[in-house]
């Protein structure tokens, strides 16, 4: 026992290593440790990231409630209130607000947090500790086809590891869990191009990033792999850039070889390696003709029906949650069943799910909030600064992108996650303004490369 309190106390020095002034290191600490367990269990990681903004939260600090953004989240929260008195599903929509409300909150009150360069470089680094086990379990299920769940400690840590064969791993959906790895992408190639760091260290980033490269692969998300070239090329110098071109092109080659060659290519062994089945099934859905039972599932239609009920109640919605229910009884109206791939649950689009959900309004208030944040952090994408507050506006930015797309924050991970992100740009964008720099240099990164 006398070894081990030593080694306790070694343990916890270093973990408070990086916490910014005005916080408490024990309320620092636990929202490392929440990030590090975040993807592996929610329940575990909330009560860590839940102490670490209240009763170990930040001293001298204003409470949230009176920060700026505050107001227009409250005029947002109030409307979003009001508009469920008249929700379609009922109690159900107010219970969905669940997904909103809460988060505010935690925007507002884990900003003190990330007031400092270093610790949003400490945070970035958990981020990419948490994440290990997303990259390692979905290759491993690939490998080895598992495909039952798994949870222990009765049920506080879950992994679905549905869709073998494209790997959801620790989330319910492989898209999910693509788009968990494509917004922790932009910091793994910061590892990678950070200057001045021993040969153990860019070996274990760039291990890592060809790793997480490879789970995109496996999950096979269009919407997450777009963002692979992007984010290298806005991290990256001009001569990285044509080098992330280059790559591009040769990968397309490939994609092209094995859809129009397959196994009769002498890369066929490559090809299967590295050109994954059901990116290839994905790739040729594109533009196909799609059966009479299927097309309704599809995002054009989607979309377009979104509109729709946005036209119908534009000011108050449909209430939380709102599309999944009035979408299927029109599919069970027009065509007597819901599509084979079973029910729409929402409208696979942020904009389009919570205006139909919360009225025009609401969506011009949130824009609001964070749009401007945004506005204020985006220059940081000029000029050749290599660094963290780059690579956390690159994630934000990654978000915003698979958002358009899916609504992985249906799972309260990457709900977090997001609103992590979207703080972390508010106060970069602060001091952006407060600073009027538009390259502003980071300690922790050389930016000569």
């Amino acid at each position: 026992m006398a070894t081990r309190l030593p080694r306790i106390q070694t343990l916890l020095r270093a973990l408070g290593e990086g916490c910014p002034a005005e916080c408490r290191p024990a309320g620092w600490i636990c929202l490392q440790l929440g990030l590090l367990l975040l993807p592996s269990s929610a329940l575990l990681a909330g009560l860590a990231l839940l102490a670490a903004i209240t009763v170990l939260g930040p001293v001298n600090q204003p409470p949230p409630l009176t920060r700026p953004e505050s107001r227009w989240l409250l005029v947002l929260s109030a409307l979003m209130l009001v508009g469920s008195l008249w929700a379609v599903r009922g109690w159900v929509a107010w219970v969905g607000l669940f997904n909103w409300l809460p988060f505010f909150w935690f925007y507002l009150a884990i900003q003190p947090y990330l007031q400092t360069p270093t610790s949003r470089v400490r945070l970035g680094q958990w981020i990419i500790a948490g994440s290990v086990p997303v990259v390692v379990v979905s290759g491993l299920q690939k490998i080895f086809g598992w495909s039952e769940l798994q949870q222990t400690f009765w049920g506080l840590i879950r992994w679905p590891m549905g869709y073998p064969s494209t790997a959801a791993g620790l989330f319910d959906n492989p898209n999910v869990t693509a788009s968990w790895v494509a917004m922790t992408m932009p910091f793994l190639v910061a590892a990678c191009l950070q200057h001045r760091q021993s040969l153990q260290q860019r070996f274990t980033a760039i291990a890592m990033t060809v790793a997480a490269s490879g789970a995109l692969l496996i999950h096979a998300s269009r919407n997450a792999l777009a963002t692979l070239p992007v984010i290298w090329a806005l991290s990256c110098s001009r001569r990285g850039r044509q080098g992330v071109l280059l790559v591009c092109l040769l990968y397309a080659g490939l994609v092209v070889l094995k859809m129009h060659q397959g196994e009769t290519s002498a890369l066929a062994p490559l090809l299967e390696v590295v050109v994954p089945d059901g990116l290839i099934h994905k790739i040729q859905e594109m533009g196909s003709g799609t059966a009479e039972g299927l097309k309704y599932a599809r995002r054009q239609a989607i979309y377009g029906a979104a509109l729709g009920y946005i036209a119908s109640s534009p000011w108050v919605g449909l209430g939380e949650n709102g599309f999944g229910h009035v979408y299927s009884a029109d599919l069970i109206r027009i065509h007597g069943a819901l599509p084979p791939t079973g029910a729409i649950v929402h409208s696979h689009n942020l904009l389009l799910e919570f205006t139909l959900s919360h009225g025009i309004p609401a969506l011009v208030l949130l824009v609001a909030v964070i749009g401007r944040s945004l506005v204020q952090a985006l220059p940081l994408l000029r000029g050749r600064v290599q660094g963290l507050d780059r690579a956390w506006l690159l994630a934000t930015l990654v978000m915003l992108w698979v958002h358009l797309w899916d609504l992985p924050s249906f799972d309260s991970r990457v709900n977090i996650l997001d609103w992590l992100l979207v703080a972390a740009v508010a106060v970069i964008g602060r001091s952006q303004a407060r600073a009027g720099l538009s390259s502003p240099h980071d300690p922790a990164i050389d930016p000569s490369s």
